[in-house]
């Protein structure tokens, strides 16, 4: 079962209302895990007549001690009428929770209330799935290895010789982060292990200064942003041969992430693939209840793009925990993390996506603008809008020279000008209907049309920031182009009316693309 729920209660014999001190520790003894892990202990306060509950998270098919005892600070004597431990909870079947690199959504996880019970009515447990992701882990292969005897100082009884093997591991941090160095089947071993208290490890820093050591158990430490650490293990033994066995022992750096990662809970695989409305909202209709035997699909959807952090790579892993029982709101307190049953998730990380060298668009293809001349330019457009806004024509075509020489075939310079030769149009009888047409036919030269129809069926990733840009960009051009082609419509149709007659239509002939 996944949780208990204690209800010890108490009276004094004492005539007035005292308040006592009490401490419960549960403990269960699980084979190759240390006693910490399924140990935990409560501190609370009980008054006479008063009813105690506690909800904690238990190990299947372990036997459960319970231990209720009154603080030696809290004097007097109290006499605790029953403990009552109620057993419940849900559980998951699934082949594995690790999910494959490239995936678009989990596999199968099925919710399933196996408690035995023969009450009426059936007594159901509520259901509030939940997946986080915490921390990302990156293997470390090791970059050379030693293998030596010790001295005399180390020898055992008897004179026994004792052999270190020494691992050195390179790696590179991104960005300021806290991490914990792990080693798959010996960190968090000690008693049951034939390596006791190993590895022992250093981390040191690109100027050989000690950051920080660790034994078995370790725990996270924060390091900056850097390149050139250097992790060196150290492992003893008397027998060699088990030294040799681990020469290629990889080392897991567990990065804990800015902000941890909620993936969405679907009812359905497609609903987890396609993002479709069948995920469990406050609002939904997700049911919250599972009877004794029932049984219930469940799927998690892909963590989002923009959430992944920009350093990890192909082969990375982002995990976490999944939680199916929902959790008491008790405000915080200790052991408030451990009181629903968590099962680790894993979510592999894929090769990153890279289409046409890095570009899935002509657009994209283009080389792209320097940072600093796009804000300069920006800045001048906006200037010549301001300008055009109050009609000041004179100083607009000052500012236009100075600008189109610096960048001659910069679109929205020239957008801006046919939009300022037609705002003066309106005001002369006689517009230069060449002058208006040469400049929409500008225009409309520097738009390719095959970029704007490259980028007007493909769906568009939201969280790929090039995508976007390169969508954005191209609906600019679009609307640009379908301006200078209404502009040259306009113009054309008004000199027609003016003049009614055909001295205008060899002019009209150019309207052709």
């Amino acid at each position: 079962m996944n949780f208990a729920n204690h209800f010890p209660s108490s009276h004094n014999e004492g005539k007035a209302p005292i308040i006592r001190r009490f401490v419960i520790q549960t403990v269960q003894t699980v084979k190759e895990r240390s006693p910490n892990d399924t140990r935990l202990t409560f501190y609370d306060s009980v008054a006479a007549g008063m009813v105690l509950c506690k909800q904690i998270c238990v190990e299947d098919e372990q036997t459960l001690e319970i231990c209720v005892s009154q603080l030696w600070s809290s004097p007097g004597t109290t006499v605790v009428d029953k403990v009552r431990v109620i057993f419940g909870g849900l559980d998951v079947y699934s082949n594995s929770l690790n999910v494959g690199a490239g995936s678009l959504c989990s596999d199968r996880f099925d919710i399933i209330n196996r408690l035995k019970t023969n009450s009426t009515p059936r007594t159901p447990c509520l259901c509030d799935p939940k997946a986080v992701l915490t921390h990302l882990e990156r293997s470390l292969a090791p970059t050379s290895t030693i293998l030596k005897a010790l001295g005399e100082r180390d020898r055992l009884p008897n004179n026994r010789q004792i052999y270190e093997l020494i691992l050195t591991y390179n790696f590179s941090l991104a960005e300021t982060a806290e991490l914990k160095i792990h080693f798959p089947g010996l960190s968090g071993h000690v008693y049951e292990s034939a390596l006791e208290g190993g590895p022992f490890h250093m981390i040191f820093d690109s100027n050989k200064k000690l950051c920080f050591t660790a034994d078995c158990y370790p725990s996270a430490k924060k390091l900056e942003k850097g390149k050139g650490y250097v992790l060196r293990a150290a492992i003893r033994h008397e027998n060699t041969s088990y030294l040799d066995e681990l020469k290629n022992l990889s080392a897991i750096l567990r990065i804990k992430l800015a902000s941890d990662v909620s993936l969405e809970c679907f009812s359905t695989q497609q609903g987890a693939l396609l993002g479709l409305a069948d995920k469990k909202t406050k609002n939904s209709s997700w049911n919250d209840v599972l009877f004794p035997g029932e049984k219930r699909p469940l799927y998690f959807s892909a963590p989002k793009r923009g959430s992944i952090p920009k350093h990890a790579v192909a082969g990375d892993s982002l995990v976490g925990s999944v939680t199916i029982d929902k959790t008491p709101n008790r405000g915080g307190g200790p052991g408030t993390d451990r009181s629903v049953k968590r099962y680790s998730l894993r979510w592999e990380v894929g090769p990153a996506l890279v289409r046409d060298g890095g570009a899935s668009t002509p657009a994209q293809r283009k080389d792209k603008k320097p940072a600093g001349d796009h804000v300069k330019y920006k800045a001048q457009l906006d200037e010549l809008r301001t300008l055009l806004k109050d009609r000041q024509f004179g100083e607009f075509d000052e500012k236009y020279r100075v600008a189109v020489g610096q960048k001659p075939d910069y679109v929205p310079f020239l957008s801006i000008r046919l939009e300022r030769l037609e705002e003066a149009a309106k005001d002369n009888p006689n517009p230069d209907v060449d002058e208006i047409l040469n400049a929409a036919d500008a225009v409309v030269e520097k738009i390719s049309t095959e970029d704007i129809a490259s980028t007007l069926y493909p769906v568009v990733d939201s969280e790929d920031e090039s995508e976007v840009s390169a969508r954005e960009e191209a609906e600019k051009n679009r609307r640009m182009l379908s301006q200078a082609l209404l502009r040259k419509l306009r113009i054309v149709k008004r000199t027609l009316d003016a003049m009614k007659g055909n001295t205008i239509l060899g002019r009209s002939r150019r309207l052709c693309l």
